[in-house]
């Protein structure tokens, strides 16, 4: 009987974890639609991004204007960053992901 009893409170934790999660994820999504700006979302939500999945580094790439590529961020400096510029084409992994628009797994 006491392990019928301790399950409601596992359960509890994990629907609090759930919760939380959800409005840390919530808080993020609002965070992206509050600006229009790219580089302010590549710059600035990324590290919320990351503390919400426990990630220690991510890439946010935008279209290019042309089409052509994929651009994105990278900190060069305590200040300063860089373009970096991928062709949409089956080169590179992030590149094939837009290609062929789909995710990959990589196991």
């Amino acid at each position: 009987m006491s392990a019928v009893l301790n399950q409601p409170a596992a359960a509890h934790t994990d629907v609090a974890a759930r919760l939380a999660f959800q409005k840390q994820l919530q808080n993020v999504t609002n965070k992206v639609h509050a600006t229009n700006n790219i580089d302010e979302i590549m710059l600035e939500v990324s590290a919320d991004i990351c503390a919400l999945f426990n990630a220690d580094r991510l890439t946010i790439y935008s279209v290019s204007e042309d089409k052509s590529s994929i651009v994105s961020k990278v900190k060069t400096g305590l200040n300063s960053f860089k373009d970096l510029k991928l062709p949409i084409a089956e080169h590179s992994l992030a590149g094939y992901v837009a290609f062929a628009k789909k995710a990959i797994n990589i196991k």
